[in-house]
């Protein structure tokens, strides 16, 4: 088995090979990363690549995927709520209205009433005077 320094220095060794063959080699966009992957394993003691951290990746996609899917479910009946709530909201409104315009007819008949009560009592009390100047005559 190798030790660590001898992994760092084939590393080393692997970068130049790579480096020679230009920026546009297909070996150097292939193993783009692949070097710093190579250093962290090689210095933390981990066995990790480019291809686990992709289906790693994918796999938080996918997971995070399903919980989009969740949110705009959850949306969606939200959405569907609020319609329902606005649509009572606009049902009380409109009762309210209905209400209040009934409270104000209400409110008009009562004062008429009162001014015929207020009426009615002057009236027996001009009739009640009248009756007693017809007795005490």
């Amino acid at each position: 088995m190798a030790t660590k320094e001898q992994e760092l220095k084939a590393l080393e060794k692997i970068k130049k090979i790579v480096e020679e063959l230009g920026e546009d080699s297909y070996i150097g966009m292939a193993l783009d990363g692949c070097f710093e992957i190579a250093e962290d394993n090689i210095n933390n003691d981990f066995a990790c690549s480019m291809k686990q951290r992709w289906q790693s990746a994918e796999k938080e996609t996918e997971k995070f995927s399903l919980r989009l899917k969740e949110r705009d479910n959850q949306i969606e009946q939200l959405k569907k709520e609020i319609k329902g709530l606005e649509s009572d909201r606009e049902e009380l409104a409109q009762k309210c209205e209905s209400l209040s315009e009934n409270n104000t007819k209400l409110w008009n008949q009562y004062r008429e009433c009162q001014e015929r009560a207020e009426l009615a009592e002057m009236e027996i009390i001009k009739l009640k005077a009248k009756l007693y100047d017809l007795i005490c005559k």
